[in-house]
């Protein structure tokens, strides 16, 4: 089987990848102190990724498909959020529309758009189209934090391919004929320790 990454990841990867490369090139007249996914504790720790803005988060949101094809796998639209994300020591207003030479929010957004709009990053799939956009977070939030936090939605029309129905073919498991297998006796509870047994399968002669 391939180590290419499927191509939903590579379109993430792929605008991650961009906007790094704006920032560290001056396009945008502002650096980034981060460019990457979405960290998963981000709602638990956000009063102190507020000190690694501004800041550009992705994820991946899935797909709706589009059509089934007749050899299997899918036509989708897949969706992606790139999260932008500003703080100043002044309050949140400035923290979303900006101050000096430091970006809010809204301009962090301008960018993203400008940057990866109808782009097609040069991979198997469809330019990216662009959806909604949103305030993150509460307003007492953003105010506590003097942060001010938007997404904006994009879609990207590819094609989701089926494994070949004879790819296990090429992957032998190979004969065993014993294995070892951790159980739990009904009702011992989940903190009882597992017991190990030996577990012997009649193979041909």
């Amino acid at each position: 089987m391939t180590t290419t990454p499927a191509i939903f990841i590579q379109v993430e990867l792929a605008i991650q990848d961009r906007l790094k490369a704006a920032s560290v090139a001056n396009v945008l007249g502002y650096r980034l102190k981060s460019v990457e996914s979405l960290p998963s504790d981000v709602d638990e720790r956000i009063k102190e990724y507020v000190r690694r803005f501004p800041a550009v988060w992705t994820v991946f949101n899935g797909w709706t498909i589009v059509s089934e094809r007749s050899g299997g796998g899918a036509i989708v639209d897949a969706r992606y959020s790139v999260i932008c994300a500003a703080q100043s020591q002044a309050n949140e207003g400035a923290a979303r529309l900006g101050a000096g030479s430091k970006p809010g929010a809204l301009q962090i957004v301008a960018d993203v758009i400008g940057l990866v709009l109808g782009n097609g990053h040069g991979l198997a799939a469809g330019p990216l189209e662009l959806g909604q956009c949103q305030p993150l977070y509460s307003a007492s939030l953003t105010r506590e934090l003097k942060a001010s936090l938007f997404g904006v939605s994009f879609t990207s029309r590819m094609t989701i391919d089926a494994l070949p129905a004879d790819i296990m073919d090429s992957q032998p498991l190979g004969n065993f004929a014993t294995f070892a297998v951790d159980w739990i006796a009904p009702g011992a509870g989940e903190a009882t320790l597992a017991l190990e047994s030996l577990q012997t399968l009649e193979t041909p002669a």
